[in-house]
């Protein structure tokens, strides 16, 4: 029993070591960071997505959030809605990136698409981009999305433009 205590110890040491390495990181940073160790961190939005998400009018449940800033999973064991005011102004809601997509669409009406494509400079390898659609599949507006290293690059980028979409003055 005390082995496993202390295994579990660990973990949880190290989760928060690697949290608290990527807050304000980029996205490939945090992909850099995190690729390898066995965490699902790439899983979610950074610190400054969750507070514009926030202040986008996100209310989705989640199993992550950042307290004061820092990342943390949820210790309630069920996702959690932090963005709704009643568990303070220094938590917030840490969404996955598909549930983020998801509310998107839901709630505005943007769909968005995550592609791969094999690189003609070095056909060993693969260029991830995404495109942003109205939900009718007419495209938002013209723009080229860059290419990306990482499928989870990409998804950070997207959510990043999907955030400026919504409120073009914070960029």
């Amino acid at each position: 029993m005390g082995r496993c205590l202390l295994l579990v110890l660990k973990t949880i040491k190290m989760r928060s070591e690697v949290a608290e390495r990527i807050l304000d990181a980029t996205p490939t940073e945090v992909i850099q960071k995190v690729r390898g160790k066995g965490h699902n961190l790439m899983e979610f939005v950074n610190n400054k997505q969750a507070i514009a998400l926030k202040e986008l009018g996100y209310d989705v449940p989640a199993y992550a959030k950042f307290l004061k800033g820092k990342f943390q999973f949820n210790s309630l064991g069920s996702p959690t809605n932090y963005n709704d005011g009643s568990y303070g102004k220094n938590i917030i809601s840490a969404p996955q990136f598909s549930q983020v997509f998801d509310w998107f669409l839901r709630e505005h009406n943007l769909r968005s698409y995550r592609d791969q494509r094999v690189n003609v400079d070095n056909p060993n390898t693969w260029i991830y981009d995404y495109v942003i659609k109205q939900g009718n599949g007419i495209d938002i507006q013209p723009f080229f999305s860059g290419d990306f290293g990482s499928n989870k690059e990409s998804e950070s980028n997207c959510i990043d433009k999907l955030i400026e979409i919504l409120n073009p003055k914070k960029k």
